[in-house]
């Protein structure tokens, strides 16, 4: 989904979230702050509105996206990708303290 199609349609969940973070402000200004919270997190959310962690001063991965189109003279789609999230795919051991401290007593 782009970003503009999110904004068009935000879950109802995210703007009660956001509400409730709101009892600190005066009520006249609680639309204003959660339709700023709301594209916020849109474009946390939405792939080509991230931040590009390689080259920050590229922008978003939309504009590197362009950028290495024009450079190739054509249009890159991104088809497919995957998400990681930060420490995933790292295995913490496991170990059994009472093991070991049986072994080393030889029990």
């Amino acid at each position: 989904m782009v970003l503009m199609e999110l904004r068009s349609s935000p879950t109802p969940s995210s703007r009660t979230l956001f509400s409730q973070c709101l009892l600190i402000w005066p009520e006249a200004s609680w639309p204003k702050i959660i339709d700023g919270k709301v594209t916020k997190w849109f474009s946390e959310v939405a792939l080509l509105d991230q931040d590009n962690v390689w080259d920050a001063p590229k922008g978003t991965i939309d504009n590197v996206r362009k950028e290495l189109g024009k450079a190739l003279g054509g249009e890159v789609k991104i088809h497919e990708f995957v998400r990681f999230s930060l420490g995933e795919g790292i295995e913490k051991k496991t170990d059994d303290l009472a093991a070991e401290v049986a072994k080393l007593t030889g029990n």
